[in-house]
């Protein structure tokens, strides 16, 4: 390959890791109003809402959550995918080993994903606690 055609890889690898990024960072968002949506149906209406609405509206939240999440974890893990590819490649051009960027890794996807259903659950929780007061 030529110099060029390697600085032009090398750039084309750059900016897919970056576009992931920033395509998870778009994902965790998307979550997070999700999220807060279904947590004002649930502060402002969920006490009013027969048993079939709320079950059709925390199935299509669970499903709508659940797809992000999976774009979240996925997207990290393709990020770590393609930093790989990167240093590889940099390791090729230039003839020196660099060190891991670690910007994304599986323990950090793990960590999104915990904190991901530690979220759903809670809102869940609260969307039933809404539902059933504790009676004073």
């Amino acid at each position: 390959m030529t110099e060029y055609e390697l600085a032009d890889l090398e750039f084309s690898k750059t900016e897919l890791l970056l576009h992931t990024i920033e395509m998870t960072d778009g994902n965790i968002e998307i979550f997070g109003v999700y999220l807060f949506g279904y947590l004002l149906v649930a502060y402002f209406i969920g006490a009013t809402l027969s048993r079939p609405q709320v079950i059709v509206l925390n199935v299509i939240y669970v499903l709508f959550t659940g797809y992000q999440l999976l774009r979240v974890f996925g997207g990290i893990l393709l990020s770590d995918l393609h930093e790989g590819d990167l240093l590889e490649l940099l390791e090729q051009r230039h003839g020196v080993a660099y060190p891991s960027l670690d910007i994304v890794n599986f323990e950090w996807a793990a960590t999104i994903t915990i904190l991901h259903v530690f979220a759903v659950i809670a809102s869940l929780y609260f969307m039933w606690s809404v539902r059933h007061p504790k009676a004073e």
